[in-house]
């Protein structure tokens, strides 16, 4: 029995899923069409180098998500998790997933894509748990900010080590597909870069 783990966008997926998701959650409550602007500016910031990748993230997730509740969540997930991921999804690599699950190995997703959707879909897929960006919840309600970091570049492997220890990844798999997957993939043993 082994640990696996695969990054999500771009390695179970063909595309990234963050922004259809913000998209799906704009089609729900449409009315915050109006707060779009700041993404905008959010985007130049980015581009200039004036915010980083987090703060980019925290403008999306305030946008798109900032003032939700837990049911306007479950809408979103029923309409992601039904008809976007199975649009998407690598069947190789979910066929992978598989063969690991069959083979009773202990299987994480690791992605920056936030544990809202994430969660769900682990359940549906029957993977053993997420390492992903948390997202922050008060009184009931998205704040639109994350919970400590962005699961991103080195931060995967940082969360990775808090969790397994070296002998526990001695016979480890990794799957990821950009060069900043490279960084968790580094501490497995068996390494794919699709």
């Amino acid at each position: 029995m082994a640990l696996v783990f695969f990054d999500f966008d771009g390695t179970l997926t063909h595309c990234d899923s963050f922004i259809p998701y913000c998209v799906i959650s704009l089609f729900l409550r449409p009315w915050r069409i109006i707060l779009t602007g700041s993404v905008l500016v959010g985007f130049y910031g980015f581009l200039k180098g004036v915010i980083g990748r987090q703060q980019l993230k925290e403008t999306f997730l305030r946008t798109f998500l900032g003032g939700a509740r837990q049911k306007d969540v479950e809408r979103a997930n029923k309409i992601f998790l039904k008809v976007f991921i199975p649009l998407v999804v690598r069947k190789k690599m979910l066929h992978k997933l598989r063969q690991h699950r069959s083979s009773e190995d202990s299987i994480y997703i690791i992605s920056a894509s936030p544990d809202i959707y994430l969660n769900p879909l682990a359940v549906l897929w029957g993977i053993n748990g997420v390492i992903s960006t948390n997202l922050e919840w008060s009184n009931g309600f998205l704040t639109g900010r994350i919970l400590g970091r962005n699961c991103h570049r080195k931060e995967k492997a940082i969360r990775i080590k808090s969790v397994f220890n070296e002998s526990e990844l001695k016979d480890s798999f990794g799957y990821g597909n950009s060069n900043a997957d490279w960084v968790f993939l580094q501490l497995m043993r068996h390494k794919t870069k699709i």
